[in-house]
């Protein structure tokens, strides 16, 4: 039930850890992936989707403006295929 949550990127256009995702093997279905700044203000929201089949990044912006470098905290409910549910939440650095 392991899949790998980064704690920081840097989206500079370099083609290196540009975006913030979550990495996984197998069937894991994502349920809830949000991101928040530091006052708590919701900057990013994915539908669900399926580790492994879909992606969904988040590329250091909102609503099309790039965001200040800091700490970011998001929260995810994984649901796995032999129907355990986790729920998950830390920090990631922006790094401009």
């Amino acid at each position: 039930r392991d899949f790998f949550i980064p704690n920081v990127f840097s989206p500079n256009g370099d083609g290196n850890n540009d975006t913030f995702e979550l990495f996984g093997f197998g069937q894991i279905r994502i349920e809830v992936f949000d991101i928040f700044d530091r006052w708590g203000n919701l900057v990013f929201s994915s539908p669900a989707f399926r580790l492994g089949q879909e992606t969904r990044k988040w590329d250091g912006t909102q609503n099309g403006k790039k965001m200040p470098a800091g700490v970011y905290l998001w929260k995810l409910r994984a649901i796995f295929p032999d129907g355990f549910v986790d729920h998950k939440m830390g920090s990631v650095l922006l790094v401009r």
